[in-house]
């Protein structure tokens, strides 16, 4: 019996230590306001030129950068898995990710989902879906 009241107690002190330690070190995710969601769009937006699309490594692709204000001249049209940009939706959240509150852009084709195509090649085809995770304060893509 003792034995047993040792252990609950255990666990609850160890419960109590936890919930500490989560108030200690905050929140998981947050909501970014609307100035870092901007950001966030913009820089994932380029990283995904840069380095998903099918455009990826071509030499006026690869020397795009922003400007002052932190605008991209993009080109028109370019695509990702064959499929246009312009097509992709995204979705945003705040998430603290080693200490350092990012935001994380999440793209998705809702054309083309990857549960609904029985006939595709899941290891030959560009994913439907990619997330980009971004540091607003530094204007940089966290790996």
């Amino acid at each position: 019996m003792r034995r047993r009241v040792r252990q609950c107690a255990a666990a609850a002190l160890l419960l109590a230590a936890g919930a500490g330690c989560s108030r200690l070190l905050g929140p998981r995710y947050w909501d970014p306001p609307a100035e870092d969601r901007a950001t966030a769009e913009s820089v994932a937006r380029l990283h995904v030129l840069q380095n998903l699309s099918d455009q990826a490594g071509q030499p006026d692709v690869m020397a795009l950068a922003p400007d002052a204000e932190g605008r991209v001249d993009y080109p028109v049209v370019f695509t990702v898995g064959g499929a246009p940009f312009a097509r992709y939706r995204h979705r945003m959240w705040g998430e603290v990710h080693e200490g350092v509150r990012t935001v994380v852009v999440a793209w998705f084709d809702p054309v083309r989902m990857p549960d609904e195509d029985p006939g595709a090649d899941a290891e030959g085809e560009f994913p439907a879906y990619f997330t980009v995770r971004v540091d607003p304060a530094a204007r940089r893509v966290v790996p």
